[in-house]
């Protein structure tokens, strides 16, 4: 008599969110790990690409058949593109790769000196950060990463970013670096990030991700920067 094979169910398959899942499905995990889709927030119980994927086309297909979405990719590529000159140029002469932040600074000094003769400078500057603040108040969710370093001063400060997708496709910015007054706690950074929020008119209840660079300040089960953050919110 045969015996009946068990079937596997899907939780006991251990699959993991994979970076993939959100460049082509436009997921991300939220803090509770379950995938969430960055356009309309919703969530699913598991990793498996067939679901998210069949959410993506089915529900989002205007997004994947315009051309925002390959206007993006194409962008990073250019960008991917450009890092690999410069990297490739450092490894003939036989440099160490932390000479890119040398040739970074040398590009944006140069480009101050070619483009000196442009009138509306300030403009457009001032006009990027507008559209930016615009785009994140639109949008109906967001993730931040949070990194507590020293500057060369010593002084301690967060670096803020946030990723969320625009009507021109996914986008990743610097929303600022926070100084950290006295000490630097999970609570202290947590008012932070809340200030900052706060600046820009954007609510907590928008943040479905964290990312951090797991200090015990940052990961504490009750005084940590995540678990507070969350009581905030």
């Amino acid at each position: 008599m045969a015996t009946k094979r068990k079937q596997r169910k899907t939780e006991d398959e251990n699959r993991e969110f994979r970076i993939e899942r959100t460049e082509n499905f436009a997921f991300i995990r939220n803090l509770n790990g379950r995938p969430t889709c960055l356009i309309c927030k919703e969530k699913f119980a598991h990793n498996k690409k067939s679901n998210l994927e069949r959410h993506f086309t089915s529900k989002h297909a205007h997004d994947s058949s315009t051309s925002v979405f390959n206007i993006w990719m194409q962008s990073s590529s250019n960008v991917n593109m450009a890092s690999f000159v410069d990297s490739q140029e450092i490894a003939k002469r036989g440099k160490s790769y932390t000479d890119g932040e040398y040739i970074k600074r040398c590009f944006i000094d140069a480009s101050e000196e070619l483009f000196r003769d442009f009138k509306n400078k300030a403009d457009i500057l001032k006009k990027l950060v507008t559209t930016q603040i615009e785009d994140l108040k639109l949008v109906s969710a967001l993730s931040i990463a949070v990194d507590e370093s020293c500057n060369i001063n010593d002084t301690a400060e967060v670096s803020l970013f946030v990723r969320f997708i625009s009507h021109l496709g996914p986008k990743e910015e610097l929303l600022g670096l926070l100084p950290l007054k006295g000490q630097t706690r999970g609570e202290d950074i947590a008012n932070a990030v809340v200030e900052s929020m706060d600046k820009y008119h954007i609510p907590l209840e928008k943040i479905v991700s964290i990312l951090t660079d797991g200090a015990k300040s940052m990961t504490g089960v009750r005084k940590g920067f995540v678990a507070i953050l969350n009581k905030k919110n």
